[in-house]
């Protein structure tokens, strides 16, 4: 039979066969018959199997009163989960649980801000996200979009010229902005805040990310990323002459009238003037050495990895020359013909915020299922694109990591490492940490299969430094 109930200052108490679930990941508390051992609290323990939680003794003097022979379970933020008790029987009961945890997330936000004392930022937020079941994917992007500062200054901005709350259709753009403003614009300088509107519009306008499965964060970054830019094509469209869109934002597309063959010269919104660069696709004939080039647009850059790698490698190979023969002879407008070609991809213009993504996640035919990847790529601070634009170098910074942990792509766990004045923070839904900068190398990955560190680098935020300077 489970046992929970509630001491007079609000602990919870869980007894065995009570199952607590914490992103996406369960454990069974045990008996413990000791009746002044200190409070129970949570870790994570990284396993073959990804996160789990496991039962750590936590001392925690200012919460007194009786305890049970049970020692309580102090449990992570908002995510408890058990079988046949009915929760409703205690809602005040919650409440007062609540309040002793967002307690407790305050000490930890006030480390923070002990750690960093006077070199603190001035005007900076640094919060962590609530996880509601499985959203670590959107918690780690969200993070690294917020301390994107061009996107989020256009953001704000956006939320600033926009109309009447209570006028606007909610969308996927205002529930952004919202949250993004709701950070901002925080009395305190840390603590936690739940996406909930967020995160209901994500499940609302996308069914895949719906339930409680294990998602792609790369997958939730396209996503979200073309929706936004969805909105504001509309929003332009309406409106062209209006301030959500001036026309010094949409003469920056010279380039756009000639992908997808279209006719009518391309809107350029903010999320393009940040994210958007071009790729130029080049066939040479062979025969004829007649050259076609076709432009493309693209937000982020798909990487191939390969083990024991880096960056420059892997876009080296990206921009490398491909030769077409056989069934996939290249048809020649010039010798209207199949003919052999070479083909090669390069960066025409880069984007002011270079987004890549590691293919660490790979169909397997033989098995029938997808493995991940834990190849060790090297991924530097700064970084300059050479090779692959056809005019001068550019040079830049790495200012956010998503990294997957876990074994394996269907489950596992997110966290995101960010860089903001010139300081590296680590960022796990609600937990907000201060770390060197040589912790970055940890997510680089594994130059042996089957290591013990699950910890990779998954998506690479880059702003450019040429932009900056010029």
């Amino acid at each position: 039979m489970l046992i929970a109930n509630f001491d007079r200052v609000g602990r919870f108490h869980m007894g065995s066969k009570c199952l607590a679930r914490s992103k996406c990941s369960a454990i069974s508390s045990e008996k413990d018959k000791a009746v002044d051992e200190p409070l129970v609290g949570l870790d994570f323990e990284r396993g073959q199997r990804g996160h789990r939680l496991i039962p750590r003794r936590l001392p925690i003097s200012h919460l007194n009163g009786p305890r049970s022979s049970l020692s309580p379970l102090v449990c992570d933020i908002g995510k408890v989960f058990y079988e046949n008790v009915e929760i409703y029987r205690f809602r005040k009961e919650i409440e007062k649980f609540w309040y002793l945890v967002d307690d407790l997330m305050g000490a930890a936000g006030s480390k923070l801000e002990k750690v960093l004392g006077d070199q603190f930022p001035e005007g900076e937020r640094y919060f962590g996200l609530e996880n509601f079941g499985n959203t670590c994917y959107c918690n780690s992007v969200l993070q690294a979009l917020y301390f994107c500062v061009p996107f989020r200054e256009q953001l704000l901005e956006y939320y600033g010229d926009g109309k009447n709350p209570g006028d606007v259709e909610e969308n996927l753009l205002t529930c952004l902005a919202e949250l993004f403003m709701q950070i901002s614009t925080q009395k305190k300088k840390t603590g936690v805040i739940a996406p909930k509107r967020f995160v209901q519009r994500v499940k609302k306008e996308n069914e895949i990310f719906r339930g409680y499965m294990h998602q792609d964060a790369h997958e939730f970054l396209n996503f979200l990323l073309n929706d936004l830019v969805d909105i504001l094509e509309k929003e332009t469209s309406k409106d062209p002459a209006g301030s959500l869109s001036p026309p010094e934002k949409m003469g920056n597309g010279p380039h756009g009238g000639q992908v997808n063959g279209a006719k009518k010269e391309p809107i350029v919104t903010w999320v393009h003037k940040s994210f958007q660069g071009i790729l130029t696709n080049e066939t040479r004939c062979l025969r004829c050495e007649t050259v076609t080039a076709r432009d493309e647009t693209f937000l982020d850059l798909s990487l191939d990895i390969e083990q024991n790698s880096s960056i420059t490698s892997c876009l080296k190979n990206f921009s490398s020359t491909e030769t077409l023969n056989a069934e996939d002879k290249f048809f020649c407008d010039k010798c209207c013909s199949l003919q052999e070609a070479q083909k090669r991809m390069k960066i025409k213009k880069p984007p002011h915020i270079l987004v890549i993504h590691l293919k660490r996640f790979k169909y397997m035919e033989q098995q029938g299922r997808y493995k991940k990847l834990s190849y060790r790529v090297v991924f530097p601070l700064e970084l300059k694109l050479t090779n692959t634009m056809e005019d001068a170098d550019c040079e830049y910074s790495l200012f956010a990591v998503v990294v997957h942990v876990g074994n394996g792509p269907n489950h596992g766990h997110y966290v995101s490492l960010v860089k903001s004045h010139n300081h590296w923070l680590f960022f796990d839904d609600e937990n907000v940490e201060m770390i060197e900068e040589s912790a970055v190398h940890t997510a680089f990955g594994s130059a042996q299969e089957y290591a013990g560190n699950t910890d990779h680098g998954y998506i690479l935020f880059y702003e450019s430094l040429t932009s900056n300077s010029s």
